[in-house]
């Protein structure tokens, strides 16, 4: 939950972006009774999955650079 935070605070820009478009793409899958909802709500949760672990590995991987550079151990 941390790293989700930290993740959130170093990141604003694509997040709202994200947030956005979630909100939008849902009230869009509503108009159909609702119906449009089976489809969206997996394709959300599997492409959320994926873009939370790309930018957790990118922030961790930054921060091993950032270590690496300040001559400490990993």
């Amino acid at each position: 939950m941390i790293a989700s935070f930290q993740t959130v605070v170093a990141n604003p820009g694509p997040m709202l972006a994200w947030g956005l478009f979630i909100a939008l793409l849902t009230f869009v899958a509503m108009m159909p009774l609702f119906l449009g909802l089976f489809f969206i709500l997996p394709l959300f949760g599997h492409g959320t999955w994926h873009l939370y672990r790309l930018i957790v590995e990118e922030g961790m991987r930054e921060e091993a650079e950032e270590l690496d550079e300040a001559g400490e151990p990993t």
